[in-house]
């Protein structure tokens, strides 16, 4: 006589689990949903972030521009006219001077600011070199590793060539790339120890490829250590306005290399 109450208890128990696997159901795919949406939103943020920072560097980087380039025409226009009409004046007293050593002092003075002209005018152009269109960069290039060379202390060679020069290089990229190297070549010079540096500039199927080693004693990089080096940060800042990715590597048994890879519109 019990066996109709047990299948009636049955009975009203399965609807019941059925609601409740259905509510425990709709509380995880809730949680889900709520979890999925949650990480979207950091997702947003974080991107949101990353592109404010870029682009807060990249007005830093072009406020510096703009103030190398105002330094080094006052260096040029200012400084220079002077220096350059005080050559004039000691040309002209020494073509009346009377006497040998008066002479010597003179010509003596005159070399001094022969140096310092040339050497205004060479800051002048690292501060704000002359850089319009791809072939600006180019020449612009070959000059920077040529006045390294001259100093005769450092072997430097860059292989890049005219048929390697991306018509689609912006004035932009090209000053960003031109302080790259130049700061590339600033650290080796103050703390490689090395005698030797090379450069391979190319450009193949929208990617310009710069790969940039010396043979001193090489360094470690690690990008979680705050302590690096202002050099360092600067390049890093500026290749990440480029959108460029870069390897750093050490070269055995000695040296240093990091390839370049800039990403240009077809």
């Amino acid at each position: 006589m019990e066996k109709p109450q047990d299948l009636s208890f049955t009975s009203a128990l399965i609807p019941l689990s059925l609601l409740v696997f259905l509510l425990a159901t709709g509380v995880v795919l809730i949680n889900h949903y709520f979890q999925k949406s949650l990480h979207r939103q950091r997702l947003i943020q974080e991107r949101l972030k990353l592109e404010y920072q870029k682009d807060l560097l990249k007005s830093t980087v072009q406020a510096q521009e703009e103030e190398r380039k105002r330094i080094g025409q006052d260096l040029h226009d200012e400084v220079g006219s002077v220096l350059s009409s005080l050559r004039i004046l000691i040309e002209m007293a020494y073509e009346r001077g009377s006497t040998v050593e008066d002479k010597n002092f003179l010509n003596q003075s005159k070399k001094t600011i022969d140096q310092v002209i040339y050497r205004i005018r060479n800051i002048s152009h690292q501060l704000s070199p002359l850089m319009k269109g791809p072939f600006g960069f180019y020449d612009a290039l070959h000059e920077l590793f040529d006045t390294v060379n001259m100093a005769g202390t450092h072997s430097v060679n860059l292989d890049f060539k005219e048929n390697q020069i991306p018509a689609q290089l912006s004035d932009n990229t090209s000053i960003a790339l031109y302080r790259i190297l130049a700061e590339l070549i600033n650290n080796t010079l103050k703390h490689a120890k090395a005698n030797r540096i090379e450069a391979m500039v190319s450009y193949q199927e929208a990617i310009f490829t710069i790969l940039y080693k010396d043979n001193g004693i090489g360094f470690t990089y690690d990008p979680n250590i705050r302590s690096r080096g202002m050099g360092l940060k600067s390049i890093e800042g500026r290749l990440n306005v480029l959108d460029a990715s870069w390897k750093i590597t050490l070269v055995k048994p000695q040296g240093s290399c990091i390839h370049i890879f800039v990403p240009l519109p077809l």
